[in-house]
């Protein structure tokens, strides 16, 4: 760190030994036994570095998408004030938080504040959110329910090689 590595990046070989202490141990006792042949451990290290480094990349490229979402759904609903715009941007915004498809008869429980909304409101009054969401392109019914087209704000995000958010890949 007093190099200039950031705090994040220091720590990963230590967590990467940590995580894999018995192989760590193992590699330490084949340097000190080879009379010096560090090689191995050092290549050992590096994957662990590289590893990290990945992990931590992913961390933040969801980091971004979910951030770009949320502008995303926001900058739709600007200039929309009415109750339903606001129901419906809670409710596009909620399930873009929630990474997958979630059934029709769920969706009211998605979150404690769509299930607030919703409490007073009919099963028309969400079809009705639900088909306007979809005008706009920001959600998709499929055969196992209701998702966020969270994919559709991908072009707006900086480009990232192979690295991708884990927690879902297109939707």
């Amino acid at each position: 760190m007093s190099a200039g590595i950031p705090s994040p990046a220091a720590h990963l070989l230590s967590n990467h030994y940590y995580l894999t202490r018995q192989e760590y141990y193992r590699q330490l006792d084949r340097a000190t036994q080879s009379g010096g042949h560090i090689l191995p451990f050092l290549e050992y290290a590096l994957e662990g570095f590289v590893d990290g480094l990945r992990s931590q990349l992913a961390v933040i490229r969801a980091q971004q998408w979910d951030v770009a979402w949320r502008n995303y759904v926001h900058e739709l609903f600007q200039d929309k004030a009415k109750p339903a715009d606001i129901r419906q941007r809670h409710l596009a915004l909620d399930l873009g938080t929630n990474g997958g498809t979630v059934a029709a008869a769920k969706l009211n429980e998605l979150t404690p504040r769509l299930t607030r909304v919703y409490a007073t409101k009919s099963p028309k009054t969400l079809q009705r959110d639900l088909v306007e969401l979809e005008k706009m392109g920001l959600i998709e019914r499929t055969p196992e329910g209701i998702r966020a087209r969270r994919e559709t704000i991908l072009a707006f995000l900086p480009l990232s090689g192979k690295v991708t958010p884990n927690r879902e890949q297109a939707g």
